[in-house]
């Protein structure tokens, strides 16, 4: 087993979607001149109805977070292709290069399933992944968006084991970080943890604070479930 390799596949996948959400985030958000275009109207609103379904409990959970970051490679893929969304996606790319990448895309889904669920890639499907990568970051500057910051795998750590110990109720350590440390995606959900933080240990020094802990763990436990999947 090729522990760099895993490592690198890994890597190369997360460059990869994160690089493609922040770049149809960043054209939405101008092409719309409004950072909350996912709550338009159908008609004006780059998700279908099935996504937009999928995704409504999700964006009332977690309101501070773009719902780009929770749609499936393949729902990324439809957004990508879809007519509505020509006109935005022109604005940053020319109709070829709108092709190639949605076909690089769609040859990246079974490789990325493989490296998301631990399956070890052969030496063919680790030199496609590279080839896929670099097909897309030809026109899309992925390792500038993901580079810039390098993911802190024992905080991240930390921090997931705290939330698992906060939803439960526990008295716990809080956990110190910086969240401009981590790339854009886990920077945007620990920011919002940081608010999380702040509010459970005011109440956990309260008086009666167990039953208060016990309230609020109800009212925000979907938001911090939310936090944990994606950071982790």
């Amino acid at each position: 087993m090729d522990v760099q390799k895993v490592k690198d596949a890994a890597w190369l996948v997360h460059e990869i979607e994160v690089g493609l959400r922040d770049f149809l985030i960043d054209i939405f958000d101008s092409y719309y001149s409004q950072t909350d275009w996912y709550s338009n109207p159908q008609d004006s609103n780059p998700f279908t109805k099935e996504m937009l379904e999928y995704l409504k409990p999700l964006i009332k959970d977690s309101s501070a977070i773009n719902p780009l970051y929770f749609i499936t490679l393949g729902h990324l893929k439809r957004v990508f292709d879809r007519k509505q969304n020509k006109e935005a996606i022109v604005t940053k790319l020319e109709l070829k290069q709108k092709k190639i990448i949605s076909d690089q895309i769609e040859l990246l889904q079974p490789i990325r399933n493989k490296v998301a669920h631990s399956h070890y890639l052969s030496d063919k499907e680790f030199k496609h992944l590279r080839f896929i990568h670099s097909s897309i970051s030809a026109f899309i500057p992925l390792k500038e968006n993901t580079e810039k910051k390098i993911l802190n795998s024992q905080t991240i750590t930390e921090i997931i084991l705290e939330i698992e110990l906060m939803i439960d109720g526990e008295a716990i350590p809080k956990v110190s970080f910086n969240a401009n440390d981590f790339s854009s995606i886990v920077e945007k959900c620990l920011s919002k943890y940081k608010n999380y933080q702040t509010e459970y240990y005011k109440i956990q020094c309260s008086e009666g604070s167990k039953l208060s802990i016990l309230k609020w763990v109800k009212d925000n436990k979907n938001s911090l479930n939310s936090i944990k999947e994606i950071i982790q």
